[in-house]
């Protein structure tokens, strides 16, 4: 059987026409459930807890902009990095915002603040640590982390403050609020940033400052959210009292179709909003540097100036809301606005004196405080459904941010090119102001409380009905254009009008990401990391440079004759490697002139920044009475040139590169002065070459002994300098299971080990009031080599095969660190 059919909606003069939406379908009314509208105190205490949270994050939210000149200075940065700096938090916001506002109509406001305010607190640490390592691409990277929570919490505070009240019924007034409590902590935070830096020396603390004050927030939003669950399970029943329309914290679907059906009106809002929002915001971004030079004073009083022309108004903007929720008006308050923001920019430009700026800045503080409020309500107050206002939202801060982005990086352009001057940029700002004077035609949100109660499901009722059912495909086609026009703006727009500017710094920061902050001492050809370098370097001119630096710096692994010599005749200036893997002889013979050669020059090439080294060549297939050719010369010249390295490797042996028969010649590495960390293969611990080359190179602190002679045998202060080996900080001994078992069986009180163990010991135990002179006792650590089944007898290939992966790694040393640290 059919079910029946539903009775048609009747109305008379007195009961106008209720509109049903699909909120109202999902909830049973108030009587059926038992549950009542939530009562003032509930909605006020919703009010004050997202009011905390926009005081929390707000206060982070100026402190860049406060800090633009001290951060050009301590960063090295130019106008145009720093324009990239904000705008790097624009152009996350422009890619996932509108995605963010569907999704967050979809969950709820709630769930999403206590996402968003997590990510961003992490945001806010990664940035606070960029400042204290002054790494410019480090704080961008920390500025776009932190962006990914902005994101989730702009949309969801909004749209809870949507759900809790509706348009001339409280919504204008708690925005208003809210967005006092956001200037304040705006103002808090921009004024006290300079003094911040300036009375601890370090601007790096103004960043730290932030996280703390992002901790507060956190707990504020889980304080609401908890607050919210009460809430939903004790209350229901918040309804637009002029539509009777359920207002909605969250939807059983996704409303996509909704979307689309934006009306006129709201479109028309987000014209003004695109040119007024982006004045007012590339203007405050400047605000400060603009007061220091128009001023001629310090950071700290210009931070002052600017903070005053952004937040003095925030007493108005509770006023303004209860305002717009009483007697409406708000086109005549967009028109004031708009006005306001003109003169503003004009006096900007024609009126460059200290008298002209300071008005420009008195009148932008009474301007800029009347946009959000009324151009936020006005977008709610415009909707057909209160159930997208999310998505709404987050289609006005998508443009907002697109136009950010473009404004940002062409005043910061132009800032550059004009020496630093602002005769240029301000004349941006004019045309933004000017620009925004065309879009006011709102006349249909002058309504005031009482005419929306009235008339309002009649007007409301009839406006929607014209618009979705009467000219149904008109409304239709006016979304899609509007949307395109969105689409053009962050895509073809930005691009074509700044060449691509921001995305090619972007790129460029992803590439040189690619390697980690600790990599290995040179990846091989075939790692991940170096085939994505080398299609890099050949995909285009933008990458090539950065991904062939790169590839000098990170990927000089030279395992045969063909690789350093093709590396020789390709690269003819030089270059600038932090770590180099050296094998380039083949079947283990030294005696090939043309690879010494370009050894030789090499190390001519690389000098400079070489710091990390490993080596894997025979040096003892060639003695210096076989070498006829005067190749091992060659070889320890090329080696004494590298001065500037840290840490040093030789998997076959102990460096061997003497140039006579006795053996009189110096260690090479005991003539690298920087030399801490030092790997060397069969080396005799009794060689005086050995204990005089620490000697000689006190900057070693970490030495690795493979395989090494002597450390069995018994020796003497006579033959053996074992203070010498003292002042080191820690020593590794490496060699089989079968050694081990040696040393236990043989009577070794007076042998090397045994020995250096006692003296280190009581080294470590002698007081003095010259501590430098005595040093940290000496840490001694042994490791066991395994060698497989069917390598029993491969001593020297299985403990030269470990020394190679574990150098090339850096585990050899990281091992030693957290031994030398326990």
């Amino acid at each position: 059987m059919g079910s029946p059919e539903k009775p048609l909606a009747t109305a008379t003069v007195d009961e106008p026409s209720q509109v049903i939406s699909p909120a109202e379908e999902q909830h049973p009314a108030n009587d059926e459930n038992g549950k009542r509208p939530p009562p003032l105190l509930a909605k006020l205490a919703a009010v004050f807890l997202i009011s905390c949270i926009s005081f929390g994050s707000a206060w982070s939210s100026g402190v860049t902009g406060a800090m633009k000149s001290t951060i050009k200075k301590q960063m090295h940065i130019s106008n145009t990095q720093f324009s990239l700096l904000e705008a790097s938090e624009d152009f996350m916001v422009t890619l996932l915002m509108l995605g963010n506002g569907i999704v967050t109509d979809r969950v709820g406001g709630a769930e999403m603040i206590v996402y968003g305010n997590i990510v961003y607190t992490i945001g806010s640490i990664l940035v606070a640590a960029a400042t204290t390592v002054r790494s410019f691409n480090f704080m961008v990277g920390g500025r776009i982390i932190l962006a990914l929570g902005d994101i989730a919490t702009q949309v969801a505070q909004y749209k809870m403050f949507s759900s809790w009240f509706s348009p001339s019924n409280g919504f204008a007034s708690t925005l208003g609020l809210e967005l006092a409590m956001r200037k304040i902590g705006g103002f808090v935070g921009k004024s006290t940033a300079n003094p911040i830096a300036k009375n601890t020396g370090n601007f790096a603390w103004v960043y730290w400052t932030s996280v703390f004050m992002n901790l507060f927030t956190n707990g504020a939003t889980v304080f609401f959210w908890m607050f919210n669950r009460y809430c939903n399970r004790h209350y229901e029943g918040r309804q637009d009292k002029a539509t009777r329309e359920v207002l909605t914290e969250k939807n059983k679907k996704f409303e996509i179709k909704k979307v689309f059906q934006l009306p006129w009106m709201f479109w028309s809002i987000l014209g003004f909003s695109m040119f007024q929002t982006s004045a007012a915001m590339v203007f405050s971004q400047n605000a400060t540097e603009l007061a220091e030079k128009r001023f001629n004073v310090d950071a700290i009083k210009a931070g002052w100036y600017s903070s005053l022309s952004q937040y003095a108004g925030f007493f108005l903007v509770p006023c303004l809301g209860v305002f717009i929720d009483v007697l409406g008006n708000r086109a005549t308050i967009l028109f004031i606005c708009g006005t306001g923001m003109l003169l503003c920019m004009t006096l900007v430009n024609f009126a460059s004196s200290k008298a002209g700026t300071g008005a420009a800045f008195g009148i932008y503080a009474i301007a800029s405080a009347l946009g959000p409020t009324t151009i936020i309500d006005g977008i709610r107050t415009s909707l057909w459904h209160q159930s997208v206002f999310g998505s709404a939202y987050a289609i006005k801060v998508t443009m907002n941010n697109a136009m950010n982005i473009i404004i940002r990086i062409i005043t910061g352009a132009l800032q550059d090119a004009d020496n630093d001057s602002y005769h240029r940029a301000v004349r941006v700002y004019l045309f933004l102001a000017a620009s925004s004077m065309l879009c006011d035609e709102l006349g249909l949100l002058q309504w005031t409380r009482k005419r929306r109660l009235t008339y309002g499901p009649e007007i409301i009722d009839n406006m929607r009905q014209h618009s979705l059912v009467t000219h149904e495909r008109r409304s239709w086609w006016i979304s899609v254009c509007c949307f395109s026009a969105l689409i053009l703006l962050l895509t073809r727009g930005y691009t074509a009008v700044y060449k691509m500017m921001l995305p090619s710094e972007l790129i460029l920061n992803v590439v040189e990401s690619l390697i980690p902050p600790n990599p290995p001492v040179a990846y091989p050809r075939s790692h991940s990391i170096t085939q994505t370098l080398l299609s890099l370097s050949l995909v285009s001119k933008l990458t090539s440079k950065t991904a062939k630096e790169l590839l000098y710096k990170h990927c000089l692994y030279i395992d045969s004759e063909h690789c350093i010599l093709s590396l020789m005749q390709q690269q003819n200036g030089n270059i600038h490697p932090s770590g180099i893997f050296l094998a380039p002889f083949s079947e283990g013979d030294l005696n090939q002139p043309e690879v010494v050669n370009r050894i030789n020059q090499l190390s001519y090439r690389a000098f400079e920044s070489l710091t990390k080294l490993v080596i894997n060549m025979p040096l003892r297939s060639l003695y210096p009475e076989e070498d006829e050719n005067q190749l091992r010369p060659v070889l320890r010249a090329a080696f004494s040139r590298l001065t500037n390295l840290e840490e040093f490797c030789s998997v076959q042996d102990e460096l061997y590169l003497g140039t006579v028969e006795d053996d009189s010649e110096p260690a090479v590495w005991s003539f690298w002065p920087r030399l801490r960390r030092l790997a060397l293969y069969n080396a005799d611990v009794t060689d005086p070459q050995l204990f005089q080359g620490l000697r000689r190179c006190p900057s070693i602190r970490d030495l690795v002994l493979v395989r090494a002679d002597g450390l069995i045998e018994t020796v003497s202060d006579e033959e053996v300098d074992l203070d010498a080996y003292l002042q080191l900080k820690a020593m590794t001994i490496v060699n089989t299971k079968e050694f081990y078992r040696m040393m236990q069986k043989d009577d070794l009180r007076m042998s090397f080990c045994k020995t250096l163990e006692s003296r280190s010991e009581n080294h470590g135990r002698v007081e003095s009031a010259d501590v430098a002179s005595v040093g940290p006792s000496l840490r001694i650590r042994t490791v066991c080599v395994d060698k497989p089944e069917d390598r029993k007898d491969e001593d020297i290939a299985v403990c030269q095969e470990w020394l190679l992966q574990q150098a090339m790694s850096g585990e050899l040393w990281h091992e030693h660190e957290a031994y030398v640290s326990s």
